[in-house]
């Protein structure tokens, strides 16, 4: 059945009332990415992405590769940042037979790599853990860009930094100096 569509209501005293639906997954969840009326959940300990229809309730789960984390919905398909034993990979899936269409190591020899994703300008852009630079990855899996010019990305909490794409530009935290970088 699907879900009972909720939606804040105000209360009697004017405050807003929230409602809450929960919606059983089969794994543990990680990442989250919305694409129309889909949202795509990453479970990284079964390998697999969920994708929840919200306007009929129905889930269906892909799998995908070793550890799928963080995603990020593109005009391309879904991408996945996959972290392996040992390495990490961004690959692009097909959203409806789960199937990699494309695969990149963005950073050969630094583990482990990106952790974040963000999509723009007709890529992924990726930074890259413990080397301060920004990726441009292309549809085809390709990394077309490297920009490591200074000031330098930041690592960050959670392994890479925080990052998106908006104004037409690429924006990121600059490296222990408090800054928010337009790329």
């Amino acid at each position: 059945p699907a879900p009972e569509p909720t939606r804040p209501a105000q209360s009697q005293e004017g405050k807003i009332r929230i409602e809450f639906q929960a919606i059983p997954l089969p794994g543990a969840p990680a990442g989250l990415a919305v694409d129309g009326t889909t949202i795509w959940v990453a479970e990284p300990d079964d390998g697999a992405l969920t994708a929840v229809d919200v306007t009929t309730g129905v889930s269906r789960t892909l799998q995908v590769g070793d550890a799928p984390d963080r995603l990020a919905v593109a005009k391309d398909g879904l991408w996945v940042v996959d972290e392996g034993s040992t390495k990490r990979w961004v690959r692009r899936i097909d959203p409806r037979s789960g199937k990699t269409l494309a695969a990149v190591q963005p950073a050969p020899g630094v583990f482990p790599g990106p952790r974040r994703i963000a999509p723009g300008f007709g890529a992924i852009w990726a930074p890259v853990q413990g080397t301060g630079a920004l990726l441009r990855i292309d549809p085809s899996g390709s990394v077309g860009d490297v920009i490591t010019d200074r000031p330098k990305i930041t690592a960050g909490g959670g392994g890479s930094a925080p990052l998106l794409v908006a104004f037409g530009s690429v924006w990121v935290i600059g490296s222990n100096e408090g800054r928010l970088l337009r790329v």
